[in-house]
């Protein structure tokens, strides 16, 4: 009985043996081509990886070939809009003048500049007043001479001031809204971190995207600090330009619900200089509703590499201005006499109109 046994043991019937080498090489044309999407796939990523590289060695040129820009522009921002949605595409600025009477339109004028480690931007136009829902007059200016944070805010009865010793410049020369597009194009990366994003973490999404008839890049861009070992769920998504050094062309903020919360789009002419400058833009808001609100802009006139005098980066704040001064965690209150002359003031006479 136990020699039978083995004997069946030993002898297999022709087709067990023919199945058992048919699973060898399933199992060999398997792994095969799992081994080759693998391999595909790695080098897929390096193709990705080399493409991020090559973007950020393109916009790191950017900046090393200005060391000093002026830029003059018009925007136009529509307030209380009936109909938000059909202007939004809008791109010219001079499509929101043709539709002024549908809306109340703030026009305003900047100037910005930059040279070194100084910045001066100066806007004057139209302010708006929430109380009785009309246009005032506006006029802005900020500045960074390299060793003060200056600005001044002339809307309404009382012009209000703020000087800060500081060896960067303020957040509203670097971050505001108005010149982001500006600053975006010049410097991409410092840009983008100094809005909290990470580029050197920069992923591709759609390598044959198009926007707008552009064939581009469309790369995801992770934004805020760890925490708890994982990155914020804001982020980012650029369109950029592979046929015109990786220039942005479409700039999106996307919230943790996935939802975009603000979109730039830009455009460009060509340049001696930077090899493409931005020409106009549009920005738009979003908000639970939908869109919120809608900013178009377009360069009037720009200049690099020219002699920009220290005047332009110099703030004398006008008589009767409330300022508050920062200096570390000192801060005290004053008000403009003229010239250098001061009055020190309590932090709850700051902003009253004198009786």
């Amino acid at each position: 009985m136990h020699s039978n046994v083995k004997l069946r043991t030993r002898m297999r019937s022709p087709l067990n043996i023919h199945m058992t080498k048919l699973t060898y090489v399933l199992t060999g044309i398997a792994i095969s081509i799992l081994w080759a999407r693998a391999s595909a796939a790695r080098s897929q990523e390096v193709a990705e990886l080399e493409t991020v590289k090559t973007i950020l060695a393109a916009w790191q040129d950017r900046p090393t070939r200005v060391k000093s820009f002026q830029f003059r522009c018009e925007i136009g921002q529509p307030r209380y809009i009936r109909r938000q949605n059909e202007i939004a595409d809008t791109f010219e600025l001079n499509d929101l003048k043709e539709k002024s009477d549908e809306f109340q339109l703030l026009a305003r004028e900047f100037t910005f500049n930059m040279t070194s480690n100084k910045l001066s931007y100066v806007e004057t136009g139209d302010g708006w007043d929430e109380a009785t829902s009309q246009k005032r007059p506006r006029r802005l200016k900020a500045t960074f001479d390299g060793s003060f944070n200056k600005q001044i805010l002339e809307e309404g009865p009382i012009p209000f001031g703020e000087i800060a010793k500081a060896t960067r410049p303020a957040d509203i020369l670097t971050v505001f809204v108005n010149i982001k597009p500006v600053l975006l194009v010049y410097n991409p990366i410092v840009q983008l971190e100094r809005n909290s994003y990470h580029p050197d973490e920069m992923r591709i999404l759609d390598a044959h995207a198009n926007y707008k008839g552009t064939n581009c890049i469309r790369l995801n861009v992770p934004r805020g600090t760890p925490k708890r070992g994982k990155r914020s769920n804001w982020h980012g998504e650029i369109y950029v330009d592979p046929s015109r050094s990786f220039i942005p062309i479409r700039f999106l903020q996307i919230n943790i619900k996935e939802d975009v919360c603000n979109e730039l789009s830009l455009e460009y002419v060509p340049d001696t200089h930077t090899g493409w400058r931005v020409s106009g833009w549009t920005e738009k808001q979003f908000g639970k509703n939908g869109l919120e609100d809608t900013i178009a802009g377009r360069v009037v006139f720009c200049s690099f590499n020219q002699f920009i005098s220290d005047d332009i980066f110099a703030l004398k704040f006008p008589p009767g201005a409330h300022v508050v001064e920062r200096n570390g965690m000192e801060v005290r209150y004053f008000i403009a006499k003229g010239g250098e002359k001061r009055k020190y003031i309590s932090e709850s006479g700051f902003g009253r109109l004198p009786h």
